[in-house]
């Protein structure tokens, strides 16, 4: 896992760092409501993606490797060439009725821009997904990184060259997906024809038992996510959607970036251990799993929650600024919440095809976000909101841990839990020492002072551990054995 993690990494850093980069661009560029109609047609654009192609997406995850023979992928992309041209039409319809809906002044060129967006954004994370799915790195990498470099600089001259409206941020960033899907497709040797697709009614049909549950999961738990922005849109407006979603995005990619550099190497190992045939062992990864996450995520929440008002400072527009220093803890802290839920709680499920309770936690979650966030809303402001937001996350993830651990074994990690929280609060401690200032140099070196503190608390709390690993370096792995005693059986 942790090679696999390595050769991840330059598209789970580099990738988001150019993203970090270009939200506080567009803090410069854009006007606060300019800037909320921007992270509106994003997460109408998840939604959607959502509601047409995350079913078809996760079955590909979970069942891609079992189609071996050119004879089976080769059905397998027919009948995904099917899905993908069904759900983009899907989601055309879907981006124009987004756009007559919005509180946004109509021309044609926010209709065009908005829709191949959409579009073109929910064929690249499939793509990206499909790429990781194969154990693909390098076109995954370029899903990740180059896009979100096309997407800058393309934004970056729209706005210069022509006005800095979210019309040209879009139109910017819906050519650069359009290259970067271009290139994803030759290398991923997906081809072209003229002639329809064959579809096979047996993968539609598997697909279609797995995934459907995740869809209506998955659409219910975009309101636990996305949910804030409508609702502050509908009761504040769309000026007060920008000074919200800078925060809030932030702290929410933030995070997201930093269980990723873990789960996108780890979840895949849990999958093979399915597949070879030793769920024990599967449970047993995605308890790694889970102690690993928790493991980025607490020093990332601790030493972020001190840092705010110097980054914050360093890199967000001032007209942002305020609001900015109150809404990115609270962000971060519900981020980490949910992404403990996602990628380790929830996938208890999906690795052992029951994601039918993931429904019922989403659905509870949902209903907790729009009532709680709206109540916060009116006693405390866009803050209250957050808190809000915060409170339902925590909601869901006690319930999904919960069915996790009675219905299907799920192990949680408290002992490496505990220790892990110990390491970061004594990191926090030589950070909030530090007293870093809005300076480069001075957050960079407070980071390489907490990072170091980190590192070294753990290396004491984990002796044995880090032992045992020494030990077994360049030893086959369980995975190997559990493959060979698969084989052996059959």
């Amino acid at each position: 896992m942790i090679r696999q993690t390595i050769l991840y990494l330059p598209a789970q850093l580099l990738g988001p760092l150019i993203q970090f980069g270009t939200v506080a661009a567009w803090t410069h560029w854009l006007s606060p409501t300019e800037y909320g109609v921007v992270t509106l047609i994003v997460a109408a654009q998840e939604l959607i993606f959502l509601g047409t192609v995350f079913w078809w997406t996760h079955y590909t995850m979970r069942y891609l490797g079992s189609f071996e023979t050119p004879a089976d992928q080769a059905r397998f992309h027919g009948t995904e060439s099917f899905v993908l041209a069904a759900s983009a039409l899907l989601q055309a319809s879907s981006a124009g009725l987004v756009v007559i809906l919005m509180d946004a002044a109509f021309t044609s060129g926010f209709m065009i821009a908005t829709v191949v967006f959409i579009v073109t954004r929910s064929m690249l994370v499939h793509l990206a997904d499909r790429a990781r799915a194969a154990g693909r790195i390098s076109p995954y990498t370029v899903a990740k990184v180059g896009s979100a470099a096309l997407g800058l600089a393309f934004s970056y001259l729209a706005v210069r060259l022509i006005e800095p409206t979210a019309t040209t941020v879009l139109g910017g960033l819906a050519l650069a997906q359009i290259l970067s899907i271009g290139l994803l497709w030759v290398q991923l040797g997906l081809g072209l024809s003229v002639r329809p697709a064959r579809i096979d009614g047996a993968i539609l049909r598997l697909a279609a038992t797995y995934g459907l549950p995740l869809l209506a999961s998955g659409v219910i738990g975009w309101v636990g996510i996305n949910g804030l922005r409508p609702l502050v849109d509908w009761a504040a407006g769309t000026e007060a959607v920008g000074l919200l979603a800078v925060g809030w995005g932030l702290g929410q990619s933030l995070v997201s970036v930093v269980a990723l550099m873990v789960t996108t190497a780890a979840y895949p190992l849990a999958v093979k251990h399915m597949t070879a045939g030793a769920p024990e062992m599967a449970i047993d990864q995605l308890t790694a799993n889970g102690a690993i996450l928790w493991g980025v995520l607490a020093p990332t929440f601790v030493g972020a929650l001190i840092l705010t008002v110097p980054l914050v400072e360093l890199t967000i527009g001032t007209q942002f600024q305020p609001m900015t220093k109150v809404v990115l803890p609270l962000a971060i802290a519900a981020a980490s919440i949910r992404n403990m839920r996602a990628h380790f709680a929830d996938q208890i499920f999906m690795l052992m095809a029951r994601p039918r309770p993931l429904l019922a936690v989403n659905a509870v979650e949902a209903t907790a976000t729009l009532v709680l966030a709206y109540a916060g809303l009116r006693v405390g402001g866009l803050a209250g909101a957050c808190i809000g937001c915060l409170a339902a996350n925590a909601l869901g993830l006690t319930l999904s841990l919960t069915l996790g651990r009675v219905k299907l074994g799920l192990r949680l990690p408290v002992g490496a839990g505990l220790r892990i929280a110990v390491a970061a609060l004594a990191m926090g401690l030589v950070v909030l020492l530090a007293e870093a200032e809005a300076s480069v140099w001075s957050v960079m070196l407070t980071i390489v002072e907490g990072g170091i503190a980190y590192g070294t608390a753990l290396a004491l709390l984990f002796w044995r551990e880090l032992r045992e690993l020494r030990a077994s370096y360049g030893k086959p792995g369980p995975l190997a054995d559990a493959g060979r005693l698969s084989r052996e059986a059959s």
